[in-house]
């Protein structure tokens, strides 16, 4: 049986204050477990910025004499000034007592360059003990197992003969932050010679103002409703709003453009574009206002389907509010759909439940258009790597294939539901496939010629997220133009991220403007060569001459660049 000792003695700058507390432990491992609560005789109030507590451990088990284990000493604040908290890892300094000057000879903290990964995984577990992570259980436990074989492996691996106490310090309801006593204090002049900063602490930053709320909530008594609805803005008022109906959705509103658009709520009810940022104003905690709110919005001028979507944005938590963004939705063709699916897969991290209304809206019209179902099935996918909100896409992918599976058949005995979610898959049994005798064909040691284009060459382990993204914007972009009557003949290749890194991309054949010039000299030779036209603008096409035209005026415009041709197979032509 080994017995042990623990002393604590508190330090206020350097100096030992009161008498050292012991606790003493047998135990017959090679661990200790003390597990009692150690409650010091000084008050909070008495502490100052450079306050530590020493802990020295004693061996007692080989007589009177007792044999020094180690000590390590630790600062009560951090560097922020805020009491420490939860369970801090102290290394001992060994045959030494934990000395309490200032700056201390044994620091329990463990330096920045000795520190690994079990240090920075106790770091999160201490955050996940306080509540500053959010609690998934199935995801934690599985969480906490892959950590614990970490910890087996970081332990076999670095052999530390190191001895270490764990302290859990009490947390309480609100942080505890250092401030010097009295509401006067010294402070070096903000103006000096030496052109100081001071930085003072304000416990008041970011909270509401109380008498700029009450102004707001007078201002906005509900009794003044029937006054509001005859109001009209005056010819500056108008001015104001317009210039705020054209902020775009990331702008915050200030308090006085808040307060215009809710004093002038009914008469801009007819205008569409202002939903959205009358939304934006109201104090949804207040029961009485939210309810009007909700009220104005059903009976408010139908918005765009693309102003829907800043309604499913992180700002907009109520779920009659993303409902109704949904009810919007479903007046889109699944064209329209499919330039806004990307966005729409990322609006789930924002709701409030896994089966949402976005969720079932998606899966549905899913079921109705395979390009669709297929699309929804793969971005999906692909987000279910994200521990955060792995729980939230599995739902959706779950309720995606329950769905499918029950689809019947159709009359020529095609549309089988089953049959369907299985040529959905058909990217996993290849992948499980190459995974076997063909593993090498997953991923390269560098890049290799393409058998069927040996011009090309074939890479694996990229991130298509990006691209896909970018891909998808320069598609809406020329959907928008085509809208306005304007086609400039852009031809977006296929990008569909499956995984973190990999996916598929469409393969165009393409010559770089660099090529262009090299091998016909000037644009104008290489479109006279592939566009020729006896009677046309400088022997071109008069169509292909007025594409080209339309075309870089519209990239110089928005200051965009592109270096590539595609050459049609029979008649090239030059396409972004």
């Amino acid at each position: 049986m080994q017995s042990c000792t623990l002393s604590v003695l508190f330090y206020i700058d350097g100096a030992p204050f009161g008498l050292p507390i012991r606790t003493r432990l047998e135990s017959g491992g090679a661990s200790y477990c003390w597990n009692e609560l150690i409650t010091m005789s000084t008050k909070y109030r008495d502490l100052t910025a450079h306050s530590q507590l020493g802990f020295t451990v004693w061996d007692v088990s080989c007589g009177k004499d007792e044999g020094l284990i180690g000590g390590a000493t630790i600062l009560l604040f951090n560097n922020k000034m805020q009491l420490k908290t939860g369970k801090q890892k102290l290394r001992l300094w060994p045959g030494k007592e934990a000395d309490g000057s200032f700056p201390t000879t044994t620091p329990g903290k463990v330096p920045k360059h000795e520190r690994g990964e079990l240090e920075r995984l106790e770091k999160l577990v201490n955050k996940y003990e306080r509540g500053q992570i959010q609690c998934v259980d199935w995801l934690d436990r599985l969480t906490f197992k892959a950590m614990e074989k970490i910890k087996e492996r970081e332990n076999c691996k670095s052999g530390n003969s190191s001895l270490y106490l764990v302290v859990d310090f009490c947390s309480l309801e609100h942080r505890v932050v250092f401030q010097e006593s009295g509401a006067n204090f010294l402070l070096p002049s903000p103006i000096a010679s030496t052109n100081e900063l001071v930085t003072v602490w304000d416990p008041e930053i970011g909270k509401i103002n109380p008498s700029e709320h009450k102004q707001l909530k007078l201002a906005r008594s509900l009794t003044r409703g029937i006054i509001d609805r005859d109001l009209k803005p005056s010819i500056n008022e108008r001015k104001s709003i317009q210039r705020i109906l054209k902020y775009p959705p990331t702008r915050i509103l200030n308090g006085d453009e808040r307060q215009l658009l809710w004093k002038f709520r009914f008469s801009l009810m007819s205008e569409k574009r202002a939903l959205t940022k009358f939304l934006r104003c109201v104090e949804w905690s207040d029961v009485q206002e939210a309810k009007q709110a909700l009220e104005l919005m059903n009976k408010w001028e139908m918005i765009d389907v693309c102003d829907a979507l800043e309604l499913l944005s992180p700002v907009f938590e109520r779920e009659e509010v993303r409902a109704y963004a949904v009810s919007v939705l479903e007046r889109a063709d699944d064209e329209e759909l499919q330039c806004y699916l990307l966005q729409l897969v990322q609006a789930l991290r924002f709701e409030r439940s896994d089966k949402s209304c976005l969720s079932h809206f998606l899966v549905k019209r899913s079921l109705n258009n395979i390009e669709l179902g297929s699309f929804l099935r793969w971005y999906v996918a692909v987000e279910l790597y994200d521990p955060t909100y792995a729980k939230r896409f599995y739902s959706t992918y779950e309720m995606l294939e329950e769905n499918m599976v029950k689809l019947a058949a159709g009359p020529s005995g095609d549309g089988d539901g089953f049959k369907l979610w299985q040529s959905l898959k058909k990217t996993e049994k290849l992948r499980q496939l190459l995974s076997g005798l063909l593993s090498e064909l997953t991923y390269f040691e560098e890049p290799i010629r393409s058998p069927v284009a040996p011009g090309s060459y074939l890479r694996r382990g990229d991130d298509l997220r990006q691209d896909q993204l970018v891909v998808q914007m320069v598609s809406l972009m020329d959907r928008l133009l085509k809208l306005e009557n304007l086609d400039l003949h852009l031809t977006p290749y296929k990008v569909l991220a499956t995984g973190q890194d990999e996916g598929m991309l469409e393969f165009i054949p393409s010559r770089s403007l660099a090529q262009i010039l090299q091998e016909h000299r000037s644009i104008i030779n290489y479109l006279q060569k592939f566009h020729p036209d006896e009677h046309g603008p400088f022997g071109i096409t008069a169509s292909c001459l007025e594409t080209f035209i339309k075309k870089l005026c519209w990239l110089l415009g928005n200051h965009i660049y592109i270096g590539c041709w595609r050459q049609a197979p029979r008649q090239p032509s030059p396409h972004g």
